[in-house]
């Protein structure tokens, strides 16, 4: 038994299928009318996993950054700060 994706056209295999649906689109899938899908179904299928788990590395890393590039920001700002208000003390002093 195979299925379709009606959406993008394409026919898997049972282990395939990602979350009772299309590892390439999400859509729902039905069983397929022919029985075995096409030659070359299993690289696309491998192909699709591997995009699917590059777009989840790159998306954790952007979260990251970003996180990190606002840590550095508030910790400028923190340091700035603080050489002010020892500018500002200094000069009431003197």
């Amino acid at each position: 038994m195979t299925y379709y994706c009606p959406k993008c056209v394409v026919e898997m295999f049972p282990y395939m299928k990602h979350e009772d649906g299309c590892p390439f689109c999400g859509s729902g899938l039905i069983r397929h009318p022919r029985g075995e899908p096409t030659p070359g179904i299993v690289d696309r299928h491998k192909a699709a996993v591997a995009e699917r788990e590059r777009l989840e590395r790159y998306t954790k890393f952007e979260t990251y950054y970003s996180a990190r590039e606002v840590e550095r920001e508030l910790t400028a700002v923190a340091e700035l700060q603080v050489e002010l208000d020892a500018y500002g003390q200094g000069s009431v002093a003197a």
